[in-house]
């Protein structure tokens, strides 16, 4: 899925900013040449950001708790969006003892 948005921003990006006229012909901008364009964070970054501001009482909370009472399929469990949310905590590099709660 970040594949997905990445590939989708960055030909928004290519859309926005056009082509790069060297000599006589026209060339894609790179992906790096966009990001230097485009100074904000990529998309990926925000909502991994946005993900780990979980508050006490909203409604992401309640869905994230929530049990469903579905028969489970086949094969390895699909990951949750709180599976996502532990492992960007844990690639943050941000200490344990600072997390909000233990439990992750």
């Amino acid at each position: 899925m970040e594949n997905k948005l990445t590939t989708f921003e960055n030909g928004i990006l290519r859309q926005i900013f056009g082509p790069v006229k060297e000599g006589d012909e026209w060339r894609r901008r790179k992906n790096r040449e966009l990001r230097n364009c485009y100074q904000l964070p990529d998309i990926v970054a925000v909502i991994r950001g946005q993900r780990v501001m979980i508050r006490d009482g909203d409604l992401v909370k309640y869905v994230v708790e929530r049990c469903f009472e579905e028969k489970r399929p086949r094969g390895r469990p699909r990951l949750r969006w709180l599976d996502g949310i532990k492992e960007n905590i844990r690639n943050s590099g941000i200490p344990k003892d600072e997390w909000r709660d233990g439990a992750l």
